[in-house]
């Protein structure tokens, strides 16, 4: 594991500035590359990006950006398809019916459930229809999975998603927060 002080070195050197905001590590970095005044520095850090805070997803670390995302998702229109289990998905979305776990997370992050940036119906069985749907985040995955056994599918799983799906303006630096439920058909017609 990098320490903080590694880690914002590491950044720097890449010209990642999605650092933790106002941080000691964060000034003394910015003071040794002579850049702007760490003030200057720090007060766009915080316009650009938000005020980074480190949390776990699963088995996760993570630093994202709150304000940042839920002002995104404030803008933002639902997940456009139309087909049969994206509508069904999005129905049961909607009345808030996925996975209680899965809900308070949204609810942490200030997402509303119909607003997800991807969503698949993988298959269909007799335990009902397995989706993967995702949410994008403004942050970054500092941390690699650390698990002693199987991920917990409603704690999600972070992930670099490269293509933009239903978020091709969400700014920069992101990742997506994915997760697999299976869930009922709910629609008033045929599941095809």
């Amino acid at each position: 594991e990098l320490s903080q002080r590694e880690s914002l070195k590491t950044r720097a050197t890449l010209g990642v500035w999605a650092l933790p905001c106002a941080g000691v590590a964060c000034n003394a970095v910015i003071q040794r590359r002579n850049l702007r005044s760490t003030k200057t520095i720090n007060e766009n850090l915080t316009q650009e990006y938000g005020c980074m805070k480190k949390h776990n997803f699963g088995y996760y670390q993570v630093e994202l950006d709150t304000e940042t995302t839920s002002k995104w998702y404030a803008q933002s229109e639902g997940w456009g398809c139309e087909c049969g289990h994206c509508r069904n998905f999005l129905k049961l979305a909607n009345k808030r019916e996925l996975p209680k776990r899965i809900m308070e997370i949204l609810d942490e992050l200030g997402i509303s459930p119909e607003k997800a940036t991807y969503v698949c119906e993988l298959f269909t069985d007799e335990a009902g229809i397995h989706y993967q749907f995702s949410y994008r985040i403004a942050g970054t995955i500092i941390g690699a999975p650390i698990t002693d056994g199987g991920e917990n599918e409603n704690e999600g799983r972070c992930c670099h998603e490269p293509y933009p799906y239903g978020a091709p303006d969400f700014p920069n630096p992101h990742f997506d927060l994915e997760f697999y439920a299976t869930l009922p058909w709910v629609l008033d017609e045929t599941q095809n």
